[in-house]
C-alpha cells in the first residue's frame, strides 16, 4: 500500500513482518484499509483445469452390465464389459474412479460405455474396451460329443451314416406325402 500511495501519513501502518500489520484512524479509513487487504490477501488462483473429455464406446460383442445366468440353484452373475474394465484398471486409475476424476457408466439401452475423464484417460479406456470387445468362439462340448480317446473334438455335429441318412430322408418324404393335397 505504501508503494501505491494509498497509505495516509497521519495514520501510519505498523507492521511486524509476519504478514500482519496494525492500523489506527477514523472508521472510514480503517474500513477502506480492511477492504483493500481482503482483496490483496486472497489465495492465488489455481491454474484453470481443462474441461473433462467424454467418450462413448458402443460394445458389440458383450453386454455392458452384469446379468444373471443359469436357473434354479445354478444361478450366477456374468460380468458385463464395465465390470471387466474396472477389474483391469490399475490402482491409480481406481483411485481416480473413486474420487470422480474418472467416471465410467454403463448405458444398456445402446449397449455403450460412457467415459468422463482427462483426454489421456478416455483414450486408455477406449483402447482397453477395443481390446476386450472381441467376438469369441464358443467352445462348448455337448454331452453327445465328448470324446473318451482325448483326440481333437469334431468340428460341427457328427456325420450321419448311410443308414441314418436314409431313415431321415424317408421320414421327410413320408411327412410331405401326408400333407400334400
Amino acid at each position: 500500500m505504501r508503494r501505491t500511495g494509498l497509505d495516509e501519513p497521519r495514520y501510519p501502518l505498523r507492521a511486524n513482518g509476519a504478514r500482519m500489520f496494525y492500523v489506527s484512524g477514523p472508521p472510514s479509513y480503517v474500513d477502506h484499509i480492511l477492504r483493500l487487504t481482503q482483496l490483496m490477501d486472497r489465495p492465488p488462483r489455481k491454474a484453470p483445469e481443462r474441461p473433462p473429455a467424454f467418450g462413448v464406446v458402443q460394445v458389440a460383442n458383450f453386454p455392458v452390465e452384469d446379468h444373471p445366468h443359469g436357473v434354479g440353484t445354478n444361478r450366477g452373475r456374468v460380468p458385463g464389459m464395465l465390470s471387466m474394465i474396472q477389474a483391469r484398471l490399475s490402482q491409480a486409475q481406481r483411485d481416480q474412479l473413486a474420487d470422480g476424476r474418472l467416471a465410467l457408466l454403463a448405458y444398456p439401452d445402446t449397449n455403450s460405455v460412457l467415459i468422463k475423464g482427462s483426454p489421456a484417460q478416455v483414450k486408455v479406456i477406449e483402447k482397453l474396451l477395443a481390446e476386450l470387445d472381441v467376438a469369441q468362439v464358443l467352445n462348448e462340448t455337448l454331452p453327445g460329443q465328448a470324446h473318451a480317446g482325448g483326440g481333437d473334438p469334431q468340428a460341427g455335429p457328427p456325420q450321419l451314416t448311410a443308414a441314418q441318412y436314409e431313415r431321415v430322408q424317408r421320414a421327410f418324404l413320408r411327412t410331405e406325402r401326408e400333407f400334400s393335397p
